[in-house]
C-alpha cells in the first residue's frame, strides 16, 4: 500500500492548513462458489 500526503501552511497566524492525500493498493480476493448457501437451498 502507497500512501502520499501534501500540507500547505494558509496563515500561520490562525493556524490554517489545506492537506491533499493520495493512497493507493492492491487487492485481491477470491469465492469459491460451490460453497455457498442459501437460505432455503439446503
Amino acid at each position: 500500500m502507497l500512501t502520499v500526503a501534501y500540507h500547505k501552511a494558509l496563515d500561520k497566524k490562525t493556524k490554517q492548513y489545506i492537506g491533499l492525500g493520495l493512497q493507493g493498493g492492491i487487492l485481491k480476493r477470491s469465492i469459491n462458489y460451490e460453497d455457498l448457501s442459501f437460505p432455503g437451498s439446503v
